[in-house]
This record gives C-alpha cells, structure tokens and sequence, in this order.
C-alpha cells in the first residue's frame, strides 16, 4: 500500500536488489510498479531497472532487528546495507541521505555495540512512534 501511494503522487521508489550472495552485495533499484520476485531470502525484490546512488536518495528506510536510541542496529547479519552505503563514500557527517530504522519498539535495546563499519541510524520508526537518535548510548 505504501509503494502505490508514492508511486501515484509521483514520487520515485527504490527497493533492495541482491546481485552477488557470496560478496553480500545489493543496490537499490527503481520501481515502477508491478510484480515483485522474492529472492533466497524471501524478500521481494524488483526487476533490475535504475539503480540509485546513496548519495541521490533523501531518505533510505533499513530494517532493523534490534537497535539502541545511539542508531545502533542489528540487521539480519548480511551487511548488505552497510556495504552499499560504504561503496558510496558518503562523508561520517552527511545530512543525506537520512537514514531511518524501522522496528518494533520492543526490539530496543539500553546499549548495542556496533563496529565502526556498521551504519548508524537517524531515526528509529516503530509502532509507538518515531525516536530521534543521538550520539551516546544513555547508559
């Protein structure tokens, strides 16, 4: 429902496209609407069309297992996001694009350390609401 509501106000989607399993890599690739294929994991994925610098976007929502409000998180241990992100040489302090977790709010955690390869998050966005992160775990 999402994807078809920006697509009629015109606004452009990307969604995940796995392209090698062994190397973990994925890019972000337009969708026009249509069918979606489900990958090995069981994602649906769109066709390969555009693909998307991350750079370009404004705004890139990541799944999130579990996460602190310092924008830690815990994915599904691909690394797929974080790879993506790193091939594109985004400075430490970007102000784009925002990046923003979605998760239940029960996947919270007090602290999670993370690796410094890992991405942090923006903005956490669960089924109580949105949550601002900020640099230092508050414990």
């Amino acid at each position: 429902m999402l994807l078809r509501a920006a697509l009629a106000r015109g606004q452009q989607v990307y969604l995940p496209l796995i392209h090698d399993y062994r190397q973990r890599r994925m890019a972000l690739h337009r969708y026009h609407g249509g069918l979606l294929r489900a990958n090995r994991h069981g994602i649906p994925e769109p066709m390969a069309l555009g693909w998307l610098h991350p750079g370009a976007a404004d705004l890139i929502v990541v799944p999130t297992l579990a996460f602190s409000r310092s924008g830690a998180r815990l994915g599904t241990g691909g690394g797929y996001y974080d790879r993506w992100l790193a091939r594109a040489h985004l400075p430490p302090r970007r102000r784009h694009p925002l990046l923003v977790g979605i998760a239940y709010a029960d996947d919270e955690l007090p602290a999670l350390t993370a690796a410094p390869h890992d991405l942090r998050l923006d903005r956490i966005v669960t089924e109580r609401g949105w949550i601002h992160c900020h640099e230092e775990d508050p414990t």
